[in-house]
């Protein structure tokens, strides 16, 4: 959990995936799965525009 004035943790855009500190993910939906334990999209976990599928 975030308090006031704390930076989430930093993400890192690799060719492979996406690098956390605890490490390396295909998806950002993999990153917020194993930060809140249930199945958020990444983009809406990490506040990022979604598109609807078939745009």
């Amino acid at each position: 959990m975030l308090h006031s004035g704390e930076l989430p943790p930093r993400v890192d855009v690799l060719e492979c995936g996406y690098k956390r500190e605890d490490g390396i993910y295909p998806t950002l939906t993999h990153i917020s799965w194993k930060a809140t334990g249930y199945q958020i999209g990444g983009n809406n976990f990490f506040g990022l525009p979604t598109k609807r599928r078939g745009e």
